[in-house]
C-alpha cells in the first residue's frame, strides 16, 4: 500500500475492509494526510464505496466537486481527486483502496490501472491472511477439543502421518507430542 502512494505521488491512501455479512466496512489502514471521517461504519446506500463494491470496478474521479456520491467529509478534508479500486479475491469483495490527492486531475487512466493492480495484490494478501487466520483458529479449536478429552487421541492425515496428539495420549505413552507429530 505504501507503494501506491509513492508510485502515484498521492497525498493519502486509505484502505477499507468490507464485511459482507454486516454490509459494513472499517478503515483498516491509512497513510498520508488524514481524512476527516466520523460517519457510521454502515456504507451509505448511494455512496461511492457502495458503488465500487457493487460494481467491482475502479472509479477515477478527476474533480470531487462534481461527484454526487462522494462522502462530503472527503471534500471537507481537502480531497480534490481520487481513485477508488475494489479489492476482489475469489469473486468476493474484500474492500476498497482509495488513493487521494488534494489537486484535481491528479491521476490518469494509466495511474488507475496501476492502482487497480496494487489493489488486486492487496486483495490476494488480505484473502491469504484471512484464510491463514481461519485455518489457525480451526486448528486451535480442534486442539482445545483434543486437550479436553479424557481418552488418548491421535489424528492422522491422508498419508497416515500423525497430525495431532492430545495430552492424555502423551501421558499414556510417556512420549511428548513433538516426537509423535509428523511421523
Amino acid at each position: 500500500l505504501i507503494g501506491s502512494r509513492t508510485i502515484t505521488d498521492a497525498d493519502s491512501i486509505t484502505l477499507y475492509l468490507y464485511d459482507a455479512a454486516q454490509d459494513a466496512f472499517e478503515r483498516a489502514y491509512q497513510l498520508g494526510t488524514p481524512t476527516v471521517w466520523s460517519g457510521a461504519p454502515q456504507i451509505r446506500p448511494t455512496g461511492l464505496t457502495r458503488r465500487v463494491i457493487h460494481d467491482a470496478l475502479p472509479i477515477l474521479i478527476d474533480d470531487t466537486s462534481t461527484e454526487p456520491d462522494l462522502n462530503p467529509a472527503l471534500r471537507a478534508a481537502g480531497i480534490r481527486s481520487l481513485v477508488a479500486a475494489p479489492l476482489i479475491s475469489r469473486g468476493r469483495p474484500l474492500g476498497v483502496l482509495y488513493v487521494n490527492s488534494v489537486t484535481t486531475h491528479h491521476c490518469d487512466a494509466d495511474g488507475q490501472q496501476i492502482i487497480t493492480a496494487l489493489a488486486n495484490q492487496a486483495a490476494i494478501a488480505i484473502d491469504n491472511a484471512q484464510l491463514f487466520t481461519a485455518t489457525a483458529n480451526g486448528r486451535d479449536q480442534v486442539q482445545a477439543i483434543l486437550n479436553s478429552a479424557h481418552d488418548g487421541i491421535l489424528m492422522f492425515d491422508p498419508a497416515s502421518r500423525i497430525l495431532l496428539v492430545n495430552p492424555e495420549l502423551e501421558q499414556m505413552w510417556g512420549l511428548p507430542r513433538t516426537e509423535l507429530e509428523g511421523h
